[in-house]
């Protein structure tokens, strides 16, 4: 009988249907793939800011699923949210896209940070930037490491910054995001559900902020943890094959 892998975080609660369902003997737990990408040193180098950076990742596909495609009130709330973000002391926001679908703008992460960017009062923009121009994954994850802390609505944003140490807030549409706060954490603290930002975000960051240091090193303890697993999941891919 085949082996189904099943991701740990919001797959674990299906791990533990299953099991409960006595399909046991073929079922492993294991932890999501993007842990395991390794960086290189070909990608192009990102500067540190003499500023506290604060990356803000945003999926209007999760806005969506959220609210429904009429959701102008809720841009404005995120306007809103940045603007008390940028009352922290020697702040500065990056809008970081994580998806660019080419077939569809409700599942492109930079049109719609475009937007939002473009949207921001004068007054604002200063302290604000996007960053347009990263070439994928790797990329992306290079930038990640050069912030104070990361707010991501998409999950693998969330995990590329938890993978290089960066104290990351998950904002959450779906069970995938708690659970994978839950996964690296230890509980669900980090989590802020996406329609909750104006009340909780600029508290939650300032929180995160104070701790940064003691919160990234939890991190990367964490990722060593995650990564002395890789052999085992190695082994278990070769049985599929």
């Amino acid at each position: 009988m085949s082996k189904i892998l099943t991701q740990v975080h919001r797959e674990e609660e299906s791990f533990n249907y299953l099991k409960y369902n006595n399909v046991k003997s073929n079922l492993q737990l294991c932890s999501d793939p993007a842990f395991y990408v390794r960086n290189t040193n070909r990608i192009k180098k990102y500067s540190k800011s003499e500023k506290i950076r604060i990356a803000l990742n945003l999926s209007p596909l999760s806005i969506i699923e959220q609210i429904g495609e009429n959701n102008t009130h809720f841009k404005q709330q995120i306007i809103e949210t940045i603007k008390e973000l940028l009352t922290i002391s020697n702040t500065e926001i990056v809008l970081v896209p994580h998806v660019i679908s080419p077939l569809s703008e409700k599942d492109n992460d930079l049109v719609y940070l475009k937007d939002i960017y473009n949207s921001i009062p004068i007054n604002y923009i200063k302290s604000v930037s996007l960053l347009e121009n990263a070439e994928g994954f790797l990329e992306t994850k290079n930038f990640l490491k050069t912030c104070d802390i990361v707010i991501a609505a998409r999950m693998h944003c969330g995990v590329n910054a938890v993978c290089e140490g960066i104290p990351t807030i998950f904002l959450t549409y779906s069970q995938k995001g708690v659970g994978m706060a839950n996964y690296i954490y230890g509980n669900s603290k980090w989590a802020i559900p996406l329609m909750n930002i104006e009340k909780e975000l600029k508290s939650k960051t300032l929180e995160m902020l104070s701790s940064r240091e003691i919160i990234s090193g939890q991190i990367k303890k964490r990722i060593e943890e995650i990564l002395s697993d890789e052999s085992r999941i190695i082994d278990l891919l070769k049985e599929l094959i």
